[in-house]
């Protein structure tokens, strides 16, 4: 399944999703916009950070070749 699919999933079904950047960072969040190039998630969890957070995160689907868990 593309990643778009499985983002696509994970919206419609609101289910959290685990994004891992080519930059190394996990971002754990819910989808809440996305289109063919970029996914806007509600962030929960920045690992590189290493603490909870809440706030909007555009990640550049085609730029940063992103890896999703569900």
């Amino acid at each position: 399944m593309s990643i778009v699919k499985s983002l696509a999933k994970a919206k419609m079904e609101n289910k959290k999703v685990e994004l891992h950047t080519k930059g190394g960072e996990k971002l754990i969040g819910i989808v809440l916009s996305l289109s063919d190039s970029k996914v806007t998630i509600l962030l929960g969890y920045s690992a590189k950070r290493d603490f909870l957070i809440s706030h909007l995160v555009s990640v550049d689907i085609l730029d940063e070749k992103i890896g999703v868990s569900l």
